[in-house]
């Protein structure tokens, strides 16, 4: 083989190292939105019978609103997070700050899908679109996501 052909694969598999080592540590930010039941109006009604007996009884009224929120998703050697807004998370307790482990991961050049459990009977599955950056959930969250350089300060 000639040394031009040696130096042409040489600089190749650098190059495809390199997009490999990329794809292996990905961080995205994806600005969006989702609608949800919100607590509008709570009433209480509290009730006191001669005998010293009481009852109280309570009406929470919602309506659904859309709430806008940043869903941030990290990637390194094929383990993947999701930080959830906590006001999609209301009344859930919050794992490890907001990240959640990524199930049924699965990467590829067009998409990036996955699962994640916020508690024990709550799970949510997406979908990044890696040609437009759209990121869509089952659970309503759909936003468009850009990529951080953690490696470098924004300011």
């Amino acid at each position: 083989m000639s040394s031009l052909a040696l130096l042409v694969l040489a600089f190749v598999s650098q190059d495809s190292a390199v997009e490999s080592q990329n794809q292996d540590h990905l961080y995205l930010s994806c600005k969006g939105g989702s609608t949800a039941r919100v607590a509008t109006e709570t009433s209480t009604v509290s009730a006191v019978d001669t005998d010293g007996g009481s009852a109280a009884a309570s009406e929470v009224t919602t309506e659904s609103q859309y709430i806008e929120g940043t869903v941030l998703f990290r990637m390194s050697n094929g383990i993947a997070e999701v930080n959830v807004p906590m006001h999609y998370l209301a009344g859930q307790k919050l794992g490890n700050a907001g990240w959640f482990k990524v199930k049924k991961l699965l990467v590829s050049s067009e998409e990036i899908t996955g699962k994640i459990q916020t508690n024990f009977l709550s799970t949510s599955t997406f979908r990044i679109d890696r040609l437009t950056g759209v990121m869509t959930s089952d659970g309503g969250f759909s936003g468009n996501c850009d990529h951080v350089d953690v490696t470098k300060k924004k300011f």
